[in-house]
């Protein structure tokens, strides 16, 4: 069996058009909802999570910033009570 025969563009549309318009529709639909919440999921874990975590982290570390204030070039005497 020797099939060295080469599909034109009009016959390889025509036949994907016969396969799509032959399959479910449900089924397409079903599936391309499963494939946006993986990537959804795989968005968010990836991409979503460590961002908003980089950004809360550098909130933190803004909020947090100690200020030191020697006390002793300016004048002051520390009195410490026991």
């Amino acid at each position: 069996m020797e099939n060295k025969e080469i599909l034109t563009n009009e016959e390889v549309v025509k036949t994907t058009e016969e396969l799509l318009d032959t399959g479910n529709g449900a089924s397409i639909a079903v599936g391309t909802v499963i494939l946006l919440l993986g990537a959804g999921a795989l968005a968010y874990n990836f991409v979503i999570r460590p961002v908003v975590a980089k950004i809360k982290a550098k909130k933190e570390e803004c909020d947090l910033e100690e200020v030191v204030v020697d006390l002793k070039d300016q004048g002051i005497d520390i009195v410490e009570e026991d």
